[in-house]
């Protein structure tokens, strides 16, 4: 056997003992990170206001994550998810930071369309049956992974285009309302009756939970909806009035599109449409209703979003308060929607800032509403998602997501 010589072993101990110290100093360095003051650490997470780096930071080490548990969990604003469905996942944008994430779908949800969401990061993800009988619908978690407790009966409902949740949908208070054909609400955890009660049909421009009832958006009226559980577990729906929307600036052009929400003790409805002849343009207008005496309501607008943002999209509408110090793509004051008739003309999309590009040739951009002269109105932008630089016209793939507080 070859014996190594003196020089040999020499520089073999030499670069053992570099190694050697070279580990500990790195180890002694995360030593000195780990054993920073917590009131520290606490003062530094406070002032972190982009939700990925607030998950950056818990990553460090396990005493920081320790500090993270113990503060408060700062106001996420809206994420939009954006892509389709590639491989399971789905791609989310966040304005605030200016990146995306890909997100992993539970297998029930992979390849179906966006139907709602609620604050927390929930979404209702629905796909067609066969035979054309209707929808099966999920509704998860996208960060938990956690599935609302529907019975396979609230899973076979009618085809769909809006769904709503009155709260958190793993409670048992939940009253889940879909927009279809006319409407249809059902009650999750409803063991003896937990199939869906219809109503009219008529056609919705949107629905929203609102002081314990469901309101349904007319052409021309607001109907207010109570719902009540009779001793044998059945679901009563009932109309309790029906307010006229003639109070409303007239329109220049037809209707375009309407939301209606709820701020706060506030009900409030956003209407995108041609309000003036100056340039022909359409864009949004936001309103508030005011109760005038015990059976009079009009809509009142509102000029100012004060320091709100207001996120916009078929399936979802949520206003958002925007903290003086925060940074980034997300402006109080500000509209945000997702684009709808978005005019076929490619050659606009050269001037419009590129947010994003996809490896599977989707492209996500942004345009802001240019000012239209002598009209006073709330600004706006508007996000829309192309293809090859094609206009892709599945708006149910473009949804904004409120994620749960880091």
């Amino acid at each position: 056997m070859h014996k190594p010589s003196c020089g040999q072993i020499k520089s073999r101990t030499t670069k053992m003992a570099a190694q050697l110290s070279t580990s500990a100093a790195v180890a002694a360095a995360d030593d000195t990170w780990s054993k920073l003051p917590a009131d520290l650490l606490g003062e530094v997470y406070g002032r972190i206001v982009s939700p990925l780096d607030r998950v950056r930071f818990t990553v460090v080490c396990r005493s920081w994550r320790v500090v993270k548990s113990r503060q408060q969990p700062a106001p996420t604003l809206p994420w939009l998810i954006f892509s389709s469905y590639h491989g399971g996942a789905m791609r989310v944008f966040c304005p605030m930071d200016g990146v995306s994430l890909r997100l992993q779908l539970p297998p029930e949800a992979v390849h179906n369309r966006l139907v709602g969401f609620h604050d927390g990061g929930w979404i209702a993800a629905a796909s067609s049956r066969d035979g054309g009988a209707g929808d099966w619908l999920t509704i998860v978690n996208l960060y938990s992974g956690v599935e609302a407790p529907l019975s396979a009966k609230q899973r076979a409902t009618p085809y769909m285009d809006k769904l709503v949740c009155s709260e958190r949908p793993t409670s048992n208070r939940c009253i889940i309302a879909v927009t279809t054909a006319g409407l249809a609400v059902c009650k999750v955890g409803c063991r003896n009756h937990n199939w869906w009660r219809s109503r009219e049909r008529n056609h919705y421009y949107d629905i929203a939970f609102y002081d314990g009832k469901l309101c349904g958006l007319l052409r021309r009226s607001l109907q207010i909806y109570t719902i009540s559980m009779t001793k044998n577990s059945d679901l009563v729906v009932s109309i309790t009035y029906e307010l006229d929307m003639n109070q409303l600036p007239k329109c220049v052009g037809s209707d375009d599109v309407s939301y209606i929400f709820k701020h706060g003790d506030r009900m409030l409805m956003a209407k995108r449409a041609q309000w003036t002849t100056v340039q022909n343009r359409l864009f949004f207008k936001v309103f508030e209703l005011i109760k005038n005496t015990r059976y009079d309501y009009s809509w009142v607008e509102v000029t100012t979003l004060d320091d709100h943002a207001l996120f916009l999209s078929t399936n979802c509408s949520k206003m958002v308060y925007v903290p003086a110090d925060r940074r980034g793509g997300v402006e109080r004051n500000h509209i945000y929607y997702n684009h709808l008739n978005l005019p076929g003309d490619t050659n606009r999309i050269c001037n419009d800032v590129q947010l994003m590009k996809c490896h599977y040739s989707e492209h996500l951009y942004c345009r802001k509403d240019k000012k239209i002269n002598g009209v006073d109105r709330i600004k706006s932008t508007g996000y829309y998602r192309t293809s090859n630089y094609n206009i892709t016209n599945d708006s149910a793939g473009l949804m904004w997501l409120l994620p749960p507080e880091f």
